[in-house]
């Protein structure tokens, strides 16, 4: 029990120790080293490509050695890129810093999940420990998000230098862990490519994980121009901490009466609504110079991934089957990393040719290719039945 208490307690560690410095600023980071906005999008892609190509390695490597040491890889992975990032006077540096950086979220994903649930004594535990390990994050998240703007205008590497400490306990911590209970099956490549193929076949699966995928992804393309709106309507890096501190408290408001809904379906007029909602708000901010408008938004967009990604885990948890949970994990984080790679490649060349507000623009028709897939819905729900 006691050896159970502990791994517990070092998960909460590596929670605490799971966010960035660098979240906050990187973007301001590239440009100041003279990047455009197309170089940015590339960076982008080539973290997603690397997170596509580890995606499938990871979970095979987390299945056949023990999970600790995927967790310290993941850890390690991402030191490397901090490391990269501080060398970054040329281009070639700084890609290095994303495909490593791509990597290491590859190696960390649902391994601590999976090591909480060896560890756990019942399912009522585990989602106790889900839950404080989540609120461990956020907690981590606000303290970082708004230190790393502060630290950076005193010099400019300093995040990249904390985020590596960071990281470099993350590893030692994770490295202390005890070791994975004796799993029954091993599972080979093929075994993890077959999950892979069956969840894609699974009838509409397919079609929902494309559906949230441009959902999440439409919001999350936005964050690769928030940075320099901000700078645009002046508002200057330091004071980035006061705007993320903003988002960060309507988003654990939020997040309260998000975990309320229960039901994995939504009615289509509530789906309408949400999407050309979501629809505008982009459009909005594309428009907008007023500082506290701008902030405002940003907030309404984070609320909104905050609600959407809640609809998608109750969707493909409901669709979860013991055996096949890893399949779909990780078809679900295939599709999110191409989808994601194509809206920022395309707003990325589009607001470097025709400036920030064209990147938005773009962004903000997204949501609404959904549309007609949810019109055409016999069912009355947001999701493929």
């Amino acid at each position: 029990m006691v050896k159970k208490d502990n791994t517990i307690r070092k998960l909460y560690s590596i929670s605490l120790l799971s966010s960035n410095y660098i979240a906050p600023i990187y973007v301001v980071y590239l440009l100041d080293k003279g990047l455009g906005f197309s170089q940015i999008a590339l960076l982008h892609i080539a973290k997603d490509i690397t997170g596509f190509i580890f995606e499938i390695p990871s979970g095979i490597f987390a299945d056949m050695t023990n999970r600790k040491y995927s967790l310290a890889l993941s850890a390690f992975l991402f030191l490397l890129s901090m490391f990269f990032f501080i060398l970054g006077s040329e281009f070639i540096f700084l890609l290095f810093a994303f495909i490593f950086w791509g990597a290491s979220f590859s190696f960390i994903s649902g391994t601590d999940s999976a090591i909480a649930y060896d560890n756990a004594e019942d399912q009522a535990h585990f989602s106790r420990i889900i839950s404080n390990m989540s609120l461990f994050r956020k907690i981590s998240s606000f303290i970082t998000k708004i230190i790393g703007p502060v630290i950076y205008s005193l010099y400019s590497v300093i995040p990249f230098i904390a985020s590596g400490l960071n990281s470099l306990l993350q590893m030692l911590l994770s490295l202390t862990l005890k070791k994975d209970k004796e799993r029954k099956q091993k599972i080979t490549v093929s075994d993890y490519l077959s999950r892979i193929k069956e969840s894609i076949l699974i009838p509409n699966v397919f079609i929902t994980m494309v559906i949230y995928a441009v959902l999440t992804s439409a919001i999350t393309s936005l964050f690769v121009y928030q940075q320099p709106k901000l700078l645009e309507c002046g508002i200057s890096v330091e004071f980035f901490s006061i705007v993320y501190a903003v988002i960060f408290l309507f988003n654990i408001i939020s997040s309260y009466f998000v975990r309320m809904i229960k039901k994995s379906t939504v009615p289509k007029l509530y789906s309408i609504i949400l999407i050309t909602t979501m629809s505008l708000s982009i459009y909005f901010l594309s428009k907008s110079n007023n500082s506290i408008l701008i902030v405002l938004l940003m907030t309404f967009h984070s609320v909104m991934l905050n609600i959407t990604t809640h609809l998608k885990t109750l969707k493909l948890n409901s669709l979860f089957s013991n055996h096949n949970r890893s399949g779909l994990l990780s078809t679900q984080s295939l599709i999110g990393n191409v989808v994601q790679s194509i809206l920022i490649y395309i707003s990325g060349i589009l607001a470097e040719r025709h400036g920030i507000e064209a990147g938005f623009v773009f962004l903000s028709l997204i949501p609404l290719l959904v549309l007609p897939i949810i019109l055409s819905n016999k069912k009355d729900s947001l999701n493929q039945k």
